[in-house]
């Protein structure tokens, strides 16, 4: 198995690490097995480079400037676009109250430098693999995805509870498309993820917002959330 994800292309990787040779190391090393990687040198430069590129996984050295692996961690796990994206955890540190603390905030894995490559390359697919299989989210913008958007609602009318829909359409994205190109078609439905995410947040929150596909976006709610979000 190399980097290939199956209709997806290589499979992303983010690498954050304040160590130059390891951080070169790990991406010529990642690169050579079909991998798309990022290599950044800080916390904060991750953070960044995830919102911007929404990798597949994502590589975070526990202890870097700026903003810590496990800052960036408990970063992405307080975000609706990004709490599903799977985290490794690099450590000079193989403790095991690091290695808690590390599975605490939701890391999927934890490493211990120096590190195994052979071991890395093993869990990063074993990772990728089981996320790709259980997780059903736009590989796009990150947000539940048709299955997710289904069940959401069957549970509603189960158990018997109110529930508002708000159908979200984008008025001609085709022809943006077609004017501006698909990357950029791209980055404007990236951005109405974030938008309406934040705006939910803001407003006190709806219940789920799911992407249906292509520029089609859905939000459930209670009928009495749903009226003020719907006029924003």
């Amino acid at each position: 198995m190399n980097g290939t994800a199956v209709d997806r292309g290589p499979a992303k990787i983010l690498i954050a690490d304040d160590l130059p040779d390891l951080l070169q190391a790990l991406k010529e090393t990642l690169e050579r097995e079909g991998f798309l990687v990022t290599a950044v040198p800080d916390g904060e430069s991750a953070l960044e480079s995830i919102r911007s590129q929404a990798p597949d996984i994502a590589v975070l050295d526990m202890k870097m400037p700026r903003m810590s692996g496990f800052d960036v961690c408990r970063a992405l796990r307080e975000d609706p676009l990004l709490e599903n994206l799977p985290v490794i955890i690099l450590s000079a540190s193989g403790t095991r109250d690091s290695k808690v603390a590390g599975l605490d905030l939701g890391a999927d894995d934890f490493i211990t430098k120096p590190v195994d490559v052979k071991e890395l390359l093993a869990r990063i697919r074993m990772i990728l693999k089981r996320s790709r299989q259980g997780l059903d989210a736009n590989p796009l913008t990150r947000l539940p995805g048709n299955l997710a958007i289904e069940s959401r609602i069957d549970r509603a009318v189960a158990d018997e509870r109110p529930l508002a829909v708000l159908y979200i359409d984008l008025n001609q994205f085709k022809a943006y498309n077609d004017v501006y190109g698909y990357d950029e078609g791209d980055k404007v439905l990236k951005g109405l993820s974030r938008v309406l995410v934040d705006q939910l947040r803001n407003e006190g929150g709806a219940d789920f917002v799911g992407h249906i596909g292509g520029d089609d976006f859905i939000v459930l709610s209670s009928p009495d959330k749903m009226e003020p979000l719907s006029q924003r």
